[in-house]
């Protein structure tokens, strides 16, 4: 397992490299653009995997939250699925939360 393990990870190492070249050479704007372009299709895949419906909205209220983070945490998200969802979880919560205050007034 620790072999495979070990096989699995320069690729997503070399991803993250690569991506983080790519996002280098554009400014913060267009990184930022770039970058939700690569995690929105992410996000939308686990939130239809995790919920029914339609998930257009919450999509895009995620993808939003978390392109406000720094871009190195962006790019972290893109290359690593489990930090990814972490980080869906946790937005999902909040959403929902407001959700329900919102309900309570």
């Amino acid at each position: 397992q620790q072999q495979q393990q070990q096989q699995q990870q320069p690729p997503a190492q070399g991803q993250q490299s690569e991506l983080a070249n790519t996002i280098a050479r554009l400014s913060e704007e267009e990184a930022t653009e770039h970058l939700g372009e690569l995690l929105y299709p992410k996000i939308q895949d686990l939130l239809s995997s995790w919920e029914s419906g339609d998930q257009a909205e919450k999509t895009g209220k995620i993808t939003g939250m978390l392109l406000e983070m720094e871009i190195q945490n962006l790019v972290n998200f893109v290359s690593d699925d489990t930090l990814l969802q972490d980080q869906v979880k946790d937005a999902l919560k909040i959403l929902d939360d407001a959700a329900e205050e919102a309900k309570g007034r």
